[in-house]
């Protein structure tokens, strides 16, 4: 996917009349993350860059041993879309995004980013043998941005094994494989920046746990892999950080191995990936926000807005008008102390399942049994406000 220019300057609408100057400060904290944008997608950030030193590769296989190893599991990937004329009847094909992927089993899938085949007719793969062919999309997921493919592959390509990214650490050397700025399977060294960030998915909702790398990442290399010393994927890379440049200043990330094995597994028994959603948009309850209001909670999730029909709205939650909203301290066995602690929470559930919900209203302790149901294919309040979004 190309990448463009997609940061915009958000108006936040006065929904919350009389506590404004209050929730204002929230909403800067609930939304300090957002800026991370869907890759192809370029980024504007204005802040200063911590710089990184380069380790050396110990303990592990060397650089040229990982590429002569791995690269020829790692497919260009073509998104071709077929136009139609004045008639309505199909016209030529034309190759509307190109991206990365890579082979994860000897019967031909292939992982890569959900944008990279988003709306294709076809999609096509180019092999490191500079072989073709064409790629059935057995699922893809918005909301963590990532695709399976399935072809017929070249006899001995070796499938990548996908490691459990919860042993990282920052520091460990980290490889990309990629075909960035159409040069195929191109490989860069860097190491892990960071770990737990936290970017926006294709549809608005958010990606959490993402690895941050000084990996030269650049278009063309988006679904390709992360790789660590033992040749093993830990990642997939999906987007960068540009400051006004049109590539690489140092600052990629990566959704983690975990979520990818996460997402194949359900897309394998499935075809389909389904999201527990509760549909409310809110933000952070902290001392002085309590403090103010004098509120009997000085933690907890604090609810803005109640989307209509959802699960919250068929509950009789309340969102934030005239005054506050309710405020979610529990969900199930969990504590909920932030809005990130809410989020985590429902993710831990299914579609379908009921799960009980503790709340706080004009000061008193509340409590409700409610249903999820599945994530919208589009998060309504990213293009209202910079809430966070369970």
């Amino acid at each position: 996917m190309e990448l463009g220019e997609i940061m915009k300057k958000t108006v936040i609408t006065s929904i919350i009349v009389g506590i404004v100057s209050a929730i204002i400060g929230g909403l800067i904290v609930a939304g300090a993350m957002l800026y991370y944008t869907p890759w192809g997608r370029q980024v504007n950030v204005k802040r200063n860059i911590p710089l990184t030193k380069k380790v050396a590769n110990k303990n592990g296989l060397s650089p040229e041993t990982i590429y002569n190893k791995f690269s020829p599991s790692v497919v260009n990937v073509s998104s071709i879309s077929v136009g139609s004329n004045f008639f309505g009847l199909r016209s030529n094909s034309q190759e509307t995004a190109t991206g990365s992927g890579f082979i994860i089993s000897s019967d031909g899938l292939i992982v890569t980013n959900e944008h990279v085949v988003d709306g294709a007719d076809k999609v096509k793969v180019t092999f490191a043998d500079k072989s073709e062919a064409m790629a059935k999309v057995v699922g893809s997921d918005r909301s963590t941005d990532l695709a399976v493919l399935k072809v017929k592959p070249p006899k001995n390509v070796i499938p990548i094994h996908i490691a459990d990214s919860s042993k990282l650490s920052v520091g460990d050397t980290a490889y990309a494989i990629g075909n960035p700025l159409g040069l195929s399977r191109s490989m860069s060294q860097g190491i892990i920046s960071a770990l737990g960030r936290t970017i926006d998915a294709p549809n608005g909702f958010q990606i959490r746990n993402v690895i941050q790398t000084d990996a030269a990442i650049n278009r063309g290399s988006s679904g390709g892999p992360l790789i660590n010393i033992q040749g093993e994927v830990i990642g997939i890379t999906a987007q960068i950080v540009t400051e006004g440049s049109n590539g690489n200043i140092g600052i990629a990330f990566a959704i983690p191995s975990n979520t990818v094995k996460t997402i194949v597994n359900d897309i394998k028994k499935n075809g389909k990936v389904s999201h527990a959603w509760l549909g409310i948009a809110g933000r952070d309850v902290n001392k002085s926000l309590a403090d103010k209001h004098h509120l009997p909670v000085s933690a907890g999730a604090l609810i803005v807005e109640v989307f209509p029909d959802s699960p919250a709205a068929k509950s009789k939650l309340i969102g934030s008008s005239d005054k506050l909203g309710d405020i979610i301290t529990k969900v199930g066995k969990d504590k909920i102390k932030t809005m990130e602690d809410l989020v985590k929470a429902i993710e831990t559930y299914k579609v379908g399942q009921e799960v009980k919900v503790v709340y706080y209203r004009d000061g008193k302790k509340s409590e409700t049994t409610l249903k999820l149901e599945e994530r919208p294919q589009k998060n309504v309040v990213k293009q209202r406000a910079l809430y966070k979004s369970p």
